[in-house]
C-alpha cells in the first residue's frame, strides 16, 4: 500500500502539506528544479518499467477498496498536478493585479 493513503484527509491538504514542508527549496528557482529532477526520475523510472507492469494487479486496494496499480496512481498524480498547476497559475494572477 502507497504510504500516502496513511494521510488521506480532506483534499489530502495535511499530506500536501507535508510535502511543501519537506521539499521546499530557499528560492522558487531551485523548488522548480528540484521538481524538476523528481520528475524526470519518475519518468524515467516507469520507462524502465515492462509495460504489463503498470496495469498488473497485485491485490493492493484504497482504503475505498479501489484497485492500486502503477497505471492508476500515475493517472491520479497528472490529475493532481494539473489541479495544482491550475491554484498555482490564479494565484500568480491575482499576484499580478494587486501589484
Amino acid at each position: 500500500m502507497p504510504a500516502f493513503y496513511a494521510h488521506y484527509d480532506t483534499d489530502w491538504r495535511s499530506f500536501n502539506a507535508g510535502l511543501v514542508a519537506q521539499h521546499k527549496r530557499p528560492t522558487l528557482d531551485e523548488t522548480l528544479s528540484a521538481a524538476r529532477a523528481s520528475h524526470r526520475d519518475l519518468l524515467q523510472a516507469v520507462d524502465a518499467l515492462p509495460a504489463d507492469e503498470l496495469i498488473r494487479d497485485r491485490g493492493v486496494r484504497s482504503p475505498r477498496g479501489r484497485k492500486v496499480t502503477v497505471a492508476m496512481l500515475l493517472s491520479a498524480e497528472a490529475g493532481d498536478e494539473r489541479k495544482h498547476g491550475e491554484q498555482i497559475r490564479t494565484f500568480a494572477t491575482q499576484l499580478q493585479g494587486s501589484a
